[in-house]
């Protein structure tokens, strides 16, 4: 639930295909509820939060359709069984994601999976689930998977390329249907030379057919390694069916040598695929220079950005190996604070970078207008290149090239306004982007009376503490008014003013404030929300009753013998 959730979409597709492959679905069908409910309950602490999440996503809406990433393309589904097949061109629609560098796992596995389709009466549950998560890996790539995925509760979810992992894990259950079947021709086919050059001289044939059309200029240019490797891992099937010896063994011979071909493969690919290697952990534990910079020079909130094809270490454009560029962007991400290691460095940031943005947060920022960074205290930048502003000061250089910058008119984390207006989200967001100067003296609460008037005089606010669940502010008001904190407005928070809770409101389109009067005040915020209360309550009484239930079975057990 909390690292891949589009693996339970797929796990979940292939049991109900077991339940109704089963020889008694009616009955393993309500044992499936049983399970997947009894799952879910189990998980409630980690789900109920996350949906509370995706309600505050822009994922909530159809419009992410268009942002997927890490797609998986045609050609590297192919890859599966092709090697190198999903060598990049610029003919095809979009760059592919990297951090998937090959999917193979094998031609013999692939070739042994297609074998099996004959059955496909039989098997048409497993096929049917490896459909669906080839479709849906295609993600952009393909128009009906755009479609699918645009629905709830796949919309929720971002990287379609997971779903390869459950194509990969089907066909792996389908190889030993294709093997058996082989296992069953052993047993009607003679092993005789002339049928063993008929066998390999058809096989060369297709192989030479099969690598002039691979060769034709709309193909990609790994293609013909692929359908090389491909056809020579057949040719090895094919040399091995022939090569054992007539008897009553011979079936289980023949699927011991697919078997051993199979694993040679993997092997020999495992020297031959780039994929990302180690990184020594000292490499990772390094902290970051860049940050130790920000730190001293007393931040409040980091932005943090390297524009897609331009991360430090990634070298976009170079011919190098994709594997060296992974590695190298893994081994300076602490140092360029990409993705999340900002969190290591006790440093907080806009940007969450890796994930999605809650809505109100992305449409503040999109075009990157310079009065929302400041809104948010936004006091230091980080970025690829050159800085996003013309005032900003450079402030420190990464080893790998990452820069950061200092800027001057950063709003404070806390502040105290006292003229307040009521004002919808559309008129908010316009003042966040557009008009600074008006929230420094003005709250746009999106509910409660507005109070249009105000004394002019200097109130202060001073965080205590600051962490990501808790708040502890002094503050000294001249006159009623409103502490606003630079902090997103989310369900859960709560807040009191000297030990007396007051109703958090949501002010400036997404920020939080609270109702202050004339004096000083500490006003604390905590962050308690019932998701998370009522999903940790339905875990444990599911975790409880499971244990129950295992110790009654236990005790009815050793009664009985």
């Amino acid at each position: 639930l909390c690292g891949a959730p589009e693996m339970i979409l797929w796990q979940s597709l292939l049991a109900l295909a077991g339940a109704l492959w089963s020889r008694r679905p009616g009955r393993a069908l309500p044992w499936l509820g049983v399970g997947v409910g009894g799952g879910g309950v189990l998980g409630a602490v980690t789900a109920l939060p996350a949906a509370e999440l995706v309600l505050q996503w822009r994922g909530a809406s159809d419009a992410l359709v268009d942002r997927f990433e890490w797609s998986a393309s045609f050609p590297q589904l192919l890859s599966m069984g092709a090697l190198f097949a999903d060598e990049k061109k610029a003919l095809y629609w979009s760059e592919d994601q990297w951090f998937i560098t090959s999917l193979f796992i094998g031609a013999i596995p692939c070739a042994l999976a297609m074998i099996s389709l004959p059955r496909a009466r039989r098997l048409a549950p497993l096929w049917a689930v490896a459909a669906v998560c080839a479709t849906l890996a295609l993600g952009s790539h393909f128009v009906l998977a755009r479609g699918l995925l645009s629905l709830p509760p796949l919309s929720y979810f971002r990287y379609p390329a997971k779903y390869a992992v459950g194509l990969a894990f089907v066909v792996s259950l389908l190889a030993p249907f294709g093997a058996r079947r082989v296992g069953e021709w052993a047993k009607v086919v003679e092993p005789t030379a002339c049928r063993l050059a008929m066998a390999m001289g058809a096989g060369f044939a297709a192989m030479a057919l099969a690598l002039w059309v691979a060769g034709l200029p709309w193909w990609r240019t790994g293609i013909q390694t692929g359908v090389f490797c491909f056809s020579v891992a057949c040719l090895a099937m094919v040399a091995a069916f022939f090569a054992v010896r007539p008897g009553l063994r011979r079936p289980a011979a023949v699927r011991l040598w697919l078997v051993a071909l199979a694993v040679a493969e993997c092997a020999l690919a495992q020297r031959l695929v780039p994929v990302p290697g180690l990184v020594w952990a000292q490499q990772l534990e390094q902290p970051s220079a860049l940050a130790a910079a920000i730190r001293a020079d007393a931040p409040g909130r980091v932005s943090i950005w390297h524009a897609e094809g331009g991360l430090p270490g990634r070298r976009a454009g170079s011919t190098a190996n994709p594997a060296d560029e992974a590695n190298a962007f893994l081994a300076d991400s602490r140092d360029n604070l990409v993705p999340l290691r900002w969190l290591e460095e006790d440093l907080s940031a806009v940007e969450g970078y890796g994930f999605r943005e809650p809505d109100r947060l992305v449409a503040a920022l999109e075009g990157d207008p310079r009065p929302a960074y400041d809104l948010f205290g936004v006091t230091h930048y980080v970025r690829t290149a050159e800085a996003p502003y013309d005032d900003l000061t450079p402030l420190a250089v990464s080893a790998s090239g990452a820069r950061a910058f200092r800027s001057t008119t950063a709003f404070p984390r806390a502040f105290v306004v006292t003229r307040a207006e009521h004002a919808d989200d559309a008129r908010a967001l316009q003042a966040v982007r557009e008009q600074p100067e008006l929230l420094r003296s003005t709250v746009l609460l999106a509910e409660g009376p507005s109070a249009p008037t105000a004394v002019d005089c200097a109130s202060s606010a001073t965080v205590v503490t600051m962490s990501a669940e808790r708040a502890q502010i002094d503050v000294s008001a001249c006159a009623e008014g409103h502490l606003v904190v630079t902090d997103a407005y989310f369900p859960g928070w709560r807040a009191s003013v000297d030990g007396v809770e007051v109703p958090v409101q949501r002010a400036d389109f997404l920020l939080r404030a609270v109702a202050v009067g004339a004096g000083s005040h500490r006003v604390a915020f905590w962050y308690a929300p019932w998701s998370f209360r009522l999903g940790a309550g339905l875990s444990l009484a599911a975790l409880t009753a499971l244990i129950w239930a295992k110790l009654v079975k236990s005790r009815a057990k050793a009664l009985s013998s």
